[in-house]
C-alpha cells in the first residue's frame, strides 16, 4: 500500500524464530519456507542471493537518506519502507506535490484498470456505513481474499481520498477502522440515488 510518506509491503507469511530484526540488517542464512521454490526463483535470476533482500533494503534506504525500515510481526510480516519528504516549490501547497506520483501512477493505469478500480470504489463506498473495520466491509462485499481486497479496492479507494483511516498515525493497529471522507460521502450519495 502506498502513502504520501511511505510504502507498505506485506505477506500472510512470519519471520522464522532462527532470525531476529537485528539479524535481517546484515547478511545472514536464509531459512525459505519452500527451498524448491526458493532454488527455482534463484536459478531463474528473481532473487540473487538467499538472505541479502532485507540487508539490500537497509543499505539503500541509508544511502537514500531515508528513515531506516520498520518491521512488524503482529500479522504476517510487514515491512515499512519510508519516502522522502515532497520538496515544496514557493508558493505551492504540499498537498499538490504529495499528489504528483500518484497523479504519474495514475496515468500510467490502462483504461480498463481504471475502470476497475473505479468499479471496485465504487462497491466499497456505497456498502460504508460509519466506522467499519477490514474484516466487516469484506463481509459485505462477499470477498475472502485478504491482499486482493485491500489491493484492488481498500488502497485505491483511500489513494483517490474517499476513504480515510480512523487511526492514521497507527495504520497498522488492530483496532484500525476505515470511513468516508467527504468525497466519499458525496459519491455514495450520487451512487445510492442512481440506483434508486
Amino acid at each position: 500500500m502506498l502513502f504520501a510518506d511511505r510504502l507498505d509491503i506485506f505477506n500472510p507469511g512470519g519471520l522464522t524464530p532462527a532470525l531476529s530484526i537485528k539479524q535481517l540488517k546484515k547478511e545472514h542464512r536464509s531459512y525459505p519456507t519452500n527451498p524448491k521454490l526458493a532454488e527455482l526463483m534463484y536459478q531463474a535470476g528473481y532473487i540473487e542471493r538467499f538472505g541479502t533482500g532485507t540487508k539490500e533494503i537497509f543499505q539503500q534506504t541509508k544511502n537514500a537518506k531515508l528513515k531506516e525500515p520498520t518491521f512488524d510481526f503482529e500479522s504476517g510480516f510487514e515491512i515499512t519502507i519510508w519516502r522522502p519528504k515532497p520538496q515544496q516549490a514557493p508558493g505551492k501547497h504540499p498537498a499538490s506535490t504529495a499528489t504528483a506520483g500518484q497523479q504519474q501512477d495514475n496515468s500510467r493505469a490502462t483504461v480498463g484498470q481504471q475502470q476497475g478500480n473505479s468499479r471496485a470504489i465504487d462497491s466499497l463506498v456505497i456498502v460504508l456505513e460509519g466506522e467499519m473495520n477490514r474484516v466487516q466491509i469484506q463481509e459485505l462485499l462477499g470477498l475472502k481474499h485478504k491482499v486482493k481486497f485491500l489491493q484492488n479496492y481498500l488502497q485505491p479507494a483511500i489513494s483517490d481520498g474517499f476513504i480515510e483511516l480512523t487511526i492514521p498515525e497507527k495504520p497498522k493497529s488492530p483496532k484500525q477502522s476505515y470511513r468516508l471522507t467527504s468525497k466519499g460521502l458525496q459519491l455514495q450519495k450520487k451512487l445510492r440515488s442512481s440506483k434508486k
